[in-house]
């Protein structure tokens, strides 16, 4: 088909329409409620995909265990309004630890997509205390007739310093500044481009993954992820280098850069992330190994996808592929203890949001049954070694 070419007035008129058309609107509400700008626009973006359409129907198209559920990667909130993955990390997190939403991993079109669900009766529990305190700041004075916020409260006259005649100009008003109700609000850097709901982004940081070693072109087969999937999101500063020393006085240099690769590369595959800690323990064990990064998440991934079976424990799994890689004829046990399973029908996984699920005791046989016979596999294969 060709190309149709665009006038240069047609080119400018759509380039403005596109200007107008894609922006934020937050209310300040959200973002006191959440604590900050990231985390009230992102709360009120979820709450834009939870309200009914024009003709009163839901925008979501996803319903699990009785909800709907808005399904979205990490790095699809740069398309939405303009934050990055490692902020939306830190929001969503801030929004969970506030119970104003619930986030689980569930499959979407073959693969783990985290799925967000907004948790309507807190959200009116905190929306209620906001105009409660709204409407004690009025009658106390804080807030005049027009919604301006005062310096003093009501009955009382704000103090003026007449000690110091010659202030200086870093404390005197604005001359010319407008008054506070005639200025309109600075551009907001998180404009957003609205998209439907799933989609990929064209974020400047997330463009492409700069792995430690090439692309991830992985196995789009999906597998849930159980058990302690490492969704911590670990705040402060580390050095530029981070040095491991083992027997031998072997010391691994692992630097930042590979640090945050890796972890990005860990987050897109199994869509959680892995603390620093365990992530340079895994990069030092790869290095002492030999073994490329992505080779070893790659194998990883599509081991368990083709096998269709949860991975109870992604650090132990890693470190098992690091090490002695994955044979596909036997079962493994990985070094690191499992944790604890949660076993449920279908595609369901487990949530420390959520821990009142009941087990169901024919899945738990089931289970129970296939790890004898993994056992007994790996001990036949242990007893042919030896021999």
């Amino acid at each position: 088909m060709e190309k149709k070419q665009l006038t240069e007035a047609e080119l400018n008129m759509r380039a403005k329409a596109y200007h107008d058309n894609h922006f934020n609107h937050v209310h300040h509400a959200y973002i006191d409620i959440a604590g900050d700008l990231v985390a009230g626009t992102l709360l009120s973006r979820i709450i834009f995909w939870f309200s009914p359409n024009k003709e009163g129907k839901s925008k979501l198209r996803v319903f699990k265990d009785g909800h709907y559920w808005l399904a979205k990667n990490r790095t699809d909130w740069w398309d939405e309004i303009r934050i990055t993955p490692k902020q939306y990390d830190r929001a969503i997190k801030v929004l969970q630890q506030k119970n104003l939403v619930v986030k689980k991993v569930y499959k979407f079109e073959k693969d783990p997509t985290t799925h967000i669900r907004l948790n309507f009766d807190q959200l009116e529990i905190e929306v209620n205390k906001w105009i409660n305190d709204i409407k004690q700041k009025m009658v106390n004075g804080e807030i005049d007739e027009k919604g301006r916020k005062t310096n003093s409260p009501k009955g009382k006259k704000p103090v003026v310093s007449r000690d110091k005649p010659d202030s200086s100009e870093e404390n005197e008003p604005n001359a010319n500044a407008e008054p506070q109700e005639n200025q309109e609000e600075a551009p907001n850097p998180l404009g957003n481009l609205v998209f439907p709901q799933k989609g990929k982004t064209n974020s400047p940081k997330r463009e492409k993954r700069n792995s430690p070693s090439g692309e991830n072109d992985f196995d789009q087969k999906g597998i849930s992820l159980t058990g302690n999937t490492y969704r911590e999101n670990i705040q402060g500063k580390h050095t530029d280098h981070h040095h491991k020393e083992e027997e031998g006085k072997v010391v691994v240099v692992v630097n930042s850069q590979d640090i945050q690769n890796t972890q990005d590369l860990i987050q897109d595959t199994f869509g959680v992330e892995l603390p620093i800690e365990d992530t340079i323990q895994f990069l030092r064990i790869c290095k002492q190994h030999g073994k490329e990064i992505s080779d070893v998440v790659k194998a990883t991934y599509n081991y368990f996808a083709k096998k269709q079976e949860p991975i109870e424990d992604l650090m132990g799994a890693l470190v098992h592929g690091a090490k002695k890689g994955w044979r596909e004829n036997i079962s493994v046990t990985l070094e690191r203890e499992p944790l604890t399973q949660a076993v449920r029908e279908g595609m369901k996984e487990e949530s420390e949001e959520n821990p009142d699920w009941q087990v169901d005791p024919e899945a738990e046989k089931r289970l129970r049954k296939k790890l004898d016979q993994m056992n007994d596999t790996l001990n036949k294969a242990k007893k042919a070694n030896q021999g």
